[in-house]
């Protein structure tokens, strides 16, 4: 949805659940503003200052959060990686995202 400004605003709380909401949190964000990068060919990330040199990588970022260069305010949880496994970024799961 869009407000008065032109500028895309979204609750993720109430779409449905992701898979990794049942994995632990290594930490969580309120918040924070960051910036919507292009990780690779097909991933979407969010790097915020403050944060480590690699993006976070929302699991459910909305479409229209989908191009580089948005500067965004967002919050949710950061989830833990498994070594084995090969994210792009931190796996992240959004509860609300706004573009500003």
């Amino acid at each position: 949805m869009k407000n008065s400004a032109d500028k895309f605003s979204a609750s993720i709380s109430d779409q449905e659940r992701h898979p990794l909401d049942n994995r632990p949190s290594v930490g969580s964000l309120e918040n924070v503003e960051g910036e919507i990068t292009l990780i690779d060919g097909s991933n979407f990330g969010i790097r915020y200052k403050g944060g480590s040199s690699d993006a976070l990588s929302p699991v459910n970022l909305p479409a229209q959060f989908r191009k580089a260069g948005i500067r965004v305010v967002f919050s949710g949880s950061i989830k833990r990686a498994d070594p084995e496994e090969m994210w792009a970024g931190q796996p992240f799961i959004l509860t609300d995202i706004k573009e500003v």
